[in-house]
């Protein structure tokens, strides 16, 4: 600008250039004694860009503003400031003013900021409807504050999150290793619950078989199949118990007295008989 206010002539110019050159522009200028004779200062100006300013690779522009994410301990102050020079980049590289480029430019920004913001401050961007990249990095740093356990950005590491990982790990390892011993006591449980179910009812048989009485005679101790009166065969099979007080007792006979017996009381009684 100074220049062109003082109509600088073009020996000038170029003179002020080589003056203001430093260490590897320096050197590439004094090994190259073409340059030497270049008496057009935009001549000049273009080799020394060629040399040193790398033109932007459109392709490699696409793919970083493509792959742009929010990352763990990245700010929103600091993705904004990615998002604007990557989108330049790719949609600008010219620095254009013109209104149609900026504004491409601005909206390619507005959406790859939302896009790559975290699910959670990402959702209540899109609620409030921005459409605007300047009041969505705002917006978002309001969401991501409230969001924040401290109130301010987020500031966990790659370190903070395999810690957490590894604390949850545990605890699950925990969780199981509780489960598995609950399972082997529930089951020591069930067997001897069902052990003692076992004895109590054997227990009950056997009590049972003890204090049944007999259905034949009435008495304890045993099961009419071995009952004497059962094995003497004086039971009445149409009746559960037999009455052996009849059978025995009706004619004066007893089990335990012999037959003598027997008949010698029959005739005392028929000869008593005889006498009344």
């Amino acid at each position: 600008m100074i220049a062109k206010l003082e109509k600088w002539g073009e020996a000038k110019i170029i003179l002020v250039l080589k003056l203001n050159l430093k260490d590897e522009a320096l050197k590439f200028l004094v090994s190259n004694p073409k340059l030497e004779e270049i008496d057009h200062f935009d001549s000049l100006v273009k080799n020394l860009k060629e040399k040193f300013c790398k033109q932007p690779n459109f392709e490699e522009a696409q793919r970083q503003f493509n792959n742009l994410k929010q990352k763990v301990s990245q700010s929103i102050s600091d993705l904004a400031e990615l998002v604007s020079s990557t989108a330049d980049k790719f949609s600008n590289p010219n620095n254009s003013e013109e209104e149609n480029v900026v504004s491409l430019t601005e909206k390619l920004k507005l959406s790859k900021f939302i896009e790559a913001l975290r699910p959670d401050i990402r959702v209540e961007v899109k609620k409030l409807g921005t459409k605007t990249f300047k009041s969505a990095v705002a917006i978002a740093k309001k969401i991501d504050n409230a969001l924040s356990d401290d109130g301010g950005e987020i500031n966990v590491t790659d370190s903070g999150i395999n810690q957490i990982l590894s604390q949850q790990l545990n605890t699950n390892k925990q969780i199981l290793e509780l489960s598995e011993k609950v399972s082997a006591i529930s089951s020591e449980n069930l067997c001897v619950n069902s052990l003692t179910e076992a004895q109590a009812t054997n227990s009950n048989n056997v009590r049972n078989n003890q204090q049944s009485p007999c259905q034949i005679c009435g008495k304890l101790n045993h099961k009419a199949n071995n009952c004497f009166h059962f094995t003497r065969g004086n039971y009445y099979r149409g009746n559960n118990r037999a009455n052996y007080n009849r059978t025995f007792r009706a004619n004066n006979f007893h089990p335990y007295r012999s037959r003598t017996n027997h008949r010698n009381n029959y005739g005392r009684g028929f000869r008593s008989n005889l006498n009344f």
